[in-house]
């Protein structure tokens, strides 16, 4: 890793500890809401993918006219309204500012709504560390990592990247890049869904 010049992290359930919150206001009140039952937690993390991230929840009988802006817009509105917040994993100041003082750039990409995005990051008090936040990537996450590298931080080959992330997606997108992939299984999907997608990443 002494050639890493850039470091690209996932947030939500890679530096953000998301899953059990997430899962309750964005999954399991939006089948309440239709009176379908939820998928268990465990489920959830095994058959969801963020590039179809709306996929698992048509499958089980919420309309196909339910979006994930409507999903992620529904869940922010009551998240806010019961006061609820979800913390950083406590490694992350340290990973962060280990990186950043050896030089290394660092960048958030999410598919997370960029407001809530930034609002998270101002909030955590990371932003000092950070020299590029991309939120709202639904439609590939790989065209965001080249950015990162190409267009944000020209200086930057993607050679000399990494990209962290907790979802097989992540993976997958980063050698779409050219960048190394980094996964963590602490956050959306579990180790049996990263071992069983071993062949494609």
């Amino acid at each position: 890793m002494s050639r890493t010049k850039l470091a690209i992290f996932d947030w939500n359930g890679t530096l953000q500890d998301d899953v059990p919150l997430y899962f309750e206001y964005s999954v399991r009140r939006t089948f309440a809401r239709y009176g379908l039952p939820p998928p268990t937690l465990e489920e959830y993390r095994e058959q969801m993918t963020g590039a179809e991230f709306m996929e698992l929840f048509w499958r089980r009988g919420v309309p196909r006219i339910v979006t994930t802006d409507d999903v992620f817009a529904a869940s922010r509105l009551e998240i806010l309204a019961d006061g609820r917040s979800a913390e950083l994993f406590p490694d992350v100041r340290d990973v962060l500012s280990r990186l950043t003082d050896r030089g290394c750039e660092v960048a958030v990409v999410s598919m997370a709504p960029t407001l809530e995005l930034v609002e998270g990051v101002i909030r955590h008090g990371l932003l000092p560390y950070l020299s590029c936040i991309r939120g709202d990537v639904r439609d590939g996450k790989h065209t965001a990592f080249a950015d990162c590298c190409h267009v944000r931080l020209p200086r930057v080959h993607p050679m000399d990247a990494i990209a962290v992330g907790d979802m097989v997606d992540d993976a997958i997108a980063a050698q779409k890049a050219g960048i190394k992939p980094i996964l963590c299984t602490r956050g959306y999907h579990t180790r049996n869904s990263m071992e069983a997608a071993r062949a494609e990443i």
